[in-house]
């Protein structure tokens, strides 16, 4: 918990990692609130718009749907979508997992078509990567 007392950009990244890894062990009370304390490190330094800070927003949605919170997960989402416009063109893989996952959530819950949009989105993210 030390970890979330410091003010800075690896800590940050420290703790988005901490809580992907609990999420991938299935601790998902850890996993959140770990991604929270990410969230409000990068809230501080005002660096929300960042790829880091769109991962801990998808992640902690990921989480919601987990959970069955899949309103709250679409909520994150949107929220992670509409600050990535600033890092969309320099991190297309964070942007083509954020439209991937948002898809899966959409899918499972029963919202076909706007998520083949997202499928369609993410495909397109990835075509258009530099690294492809």
């Amino acid at each position: 918990e030390a970890l979330g007392t410091m003010l800075s950009f690896p800590a940050a990244e420290v703790l988005r990692s901490m809580g992907s890894l609990h999420r991938a062990t299935g601790d998902l009370a850890a996993g959140a609130a770990k991604l929270r304390a990410a969230w409000e490190t990068h809230e501080k330094l005002q660096s929300t718009g960042s790829p880091e800070a769109v991962g801990v927003l998808r992640n902690l949605a990921c989480i919601d749907m987990e959970q069955g919170e899949g309103e709250a997960a679409l909520e994150r989402f949107a929220q992670a979508w509409a600050i990535s416009g600033a890092c969309r063109e320099r991190n297309t893989s964070e942007v083509g997992s954020l439209l991937y996952e948002w898809g899966s959530a959409l899918s499972a819950l029963g919202r076909r078509s706007d998520a083949a949009e997202k499928f369609r989105l993410a495909w397109r993210t990835y075509q258009d990567s530099p690294c492809q």
